[in-house]
């Protein structure tokens, strides 16, 4: 995402193909990236936070500028997708591994425990202004992301598969969730069923003081 140019790249898992999406002066996004969305599982990595608000946004018809800036919310100024109004459309089944992975780390250190082949920081600052022979190496870039993406969900897939059960279990999707958010979920559900009642989020009394 920079101020005059937007990429999203996809690698479609069974056949290794990958199709890049672009937008800069001259050249319109193709909104074909929408119905790819509705009519497949797509998989990324924080792309909650990120990818998703970002899509969401380009897919309203915004411009590099405005995606940049919102890029900026998220990144530099550390606003949430909720709170930027973003959220994951419901006819987009999505998968976001970051909370599957053991520990905290960044997709590409990740990908060094893994051994993947080819890992890469981005190539330009990103408050440059990229110029049309700088567009390959960012494709190229983007590459060596979702190959690393894929090479970390090919890793967690029996992890995603026991979650895929318990979702059809309790009818709550947990394919992105970690153990905790799916212990609290399984807690949530049985809770609901034994008692009938929807269990809300409990009222925080300021006055309250514990030793």
């Amino acid at each position: 995402v920079y101020r005059n140019y937007f990429l999203l790249s996809a690698l479609h898992l069974p056949s290794g193909r990958v199709k890049h999406y672009e937008m800069y002066e001259g050249h319109p996004l193709d909104d074909s990236f929408r119905n790819v969305l509705r009519t497949n599982l797509s998989i990324g990595f924080n792309s909650r936070n990120f990818d998703i608000p970002i899509l969401v946004s380009a897919a309203s018809g915004s411009t590099t500028e405005e995606l940049k800036a919102l890029a900026d919310d998220i990144i530099v100024n550390d606003k949430p997708a909720w709170q930027l109004g973003y959220n994951l459309p419901p006819n987009w089944d999505h998968i976001d591994l970051i909370e599957l992975a053991i520990g905290k780390s960044s997709l590409k250190i990740y990908g060094g425990r893994l051994g993947a082949p080819k890992l890469q920081d981005l190539p330009f600052d990103p408050d440059a202004e990229i110029a049309p022979e700088q567009r390959e190496v960012l494709r190229r870039y983007c590459v060596k992301d979702l190959e690393t993406t894929a090479l970390l969900y090919n890793t967690l897939k029996p992890q995603i598969d026991l979650r895929i059960s318990l979702s059809d279990q309790y009818g709550v999707d947990m394919r992105s969730k970690s153990d905790a958010q799916i212990a609290e979920a399984i807690l949530r559900a049985e809770y609901e069923t034994l008692t009938g009642d929807t269990l809300g989020k409990p009222k925080f009394n300021p006055h309250l003081r514990f030793k």
